[in-house]
């Protein structure tokens, strides 16, 4: 596909079709200072109540640590200094450890939420996840603080 120059690249989210794929190969499609935009990424981008995924990137020698992922037009990865230029061919690896506990938390808030609304008629209203805990929120007028 030519994009034109008024066109923002659009990144394939590997993570969509392969949740486990940790290790990936890809080409940057733009330079941005210390951020970059990936032909191909499988760093899931923060939204939802879910973290971005960290990691890092390599090329050659050099290392860049991935230190969030937001997707706006495409999906743009922040790092630690200034990326590399358009055309650079990078290796991604993404913190293992992170992305399962995200996943985590994710399926046992899922969970957690079925069984109040299930259960008590206590619907959730909102959640945060973290790489060591997670909250959620919910509307129940018979539940105490403690």
């Amino acid at each position: 596909m030519t994009r034109g120059p008024l066109l923002s690249p659009v990144t394939d989210p590997l993570y969509l079709d392969d949740p486990d794929v940790r290790r990936f190969e890809a080409t940057v499609d733009r330079s941005l200072g210390d951020r970059i935009v990936l032909d191909r990424t499988a760093f899931y981008p923060e939204g939802g109540g879910q973290p971005a995924d960290a990691g890092v990137l390599e090329a050659g020698d050099r290392r860049w640590r991935v230190t969030d992922v937001q997707k706006r037009d495409t999906i743009h990865h922040h790092l630690d200094g200034e990326g590399p230029p358009a055309g650079t061919a990078v290796t991604g690896i993404v913190d293992g450890e992170r992305r399962r506990a995200h996943s985590r938390y994710h399926t046992a808030q899922h969970l957690l939420s079925a069984v109040l609304l299930d259960e008590y008629d206590a619907p959730t209203k909102g959640n945060a996840l973290y790489a060591d805990r997670a909250r959620l929120d919910c509307d129940y007028d018979r539940f105490a603080d403690d």
